[in-house]
């Protein structure tokens, strides 16, 4: 993506090239994307967040099948057009998991510390990592933690 160029006041808050220079060589940052998933008019939550971004790149391409086609008033049958974002903001644990599962995490390793009893209940050859990985899974699909880890 082209940079958008610091522009002094008197030009209208544009970048002006003169010559072989420019004019006002600062370079703002770049814009700044929000970028939601919604179903119908509400945001989905179903779905993974994506943190503040910028775009790295954009491409329009008129034929993607190979045959350029256009309409009678000029505009391209078939149009496809890709871009790429990048985040600019690090992803932290209490961002990409359910607070209910943090919770439930916590209340396992705490249950888990405190007890002598074995935690598996699963089939013999089930390791208590496996089970807890299992229950874990089940309990991010269901919500449902009533059996206990």
């Amino acid at each position: 993506m082209l940079p958008r160029m610091l522009g002094s006041g008197a030009s209208g808050g544009t970048a002006t090239v003169n010559s072989r220079r420019l004019s006002a060589p600062y370079f703002k940052s770049p814009r700044h994307y929000k970028i939601k998933f919604y179903t119908g008019n509400s945001e989905n939550n179903n779905i993974f967040k994506i943190k503040k971004s910028v775009m790295t790149s954009m491409q329009v391409n008129h034929d993607p099948e190979g045959i350029v086609a256009f309409h009678a008033d000029g505009y391209p049958v078939h149009t496809s057009l890709t871009l790429q974002f990048k985040e600019i903001e690090f992803v932290t644990s209490g961002d990409a998991v359910d607070s209910r599962l943090n919770t439930a995490v916590d209340t396992l390793v705490s249950n888990q510390a405190q007890s002598s009893r074995p935690i598996a209940t699963g089939t013999l050859n089930q390791t208590a990592e496996e089970y807890t990985t299992g229950r874990l899974a089940e309990f991010a699909a269901t919500g449902d933690a009533s059996r206990g880890f």
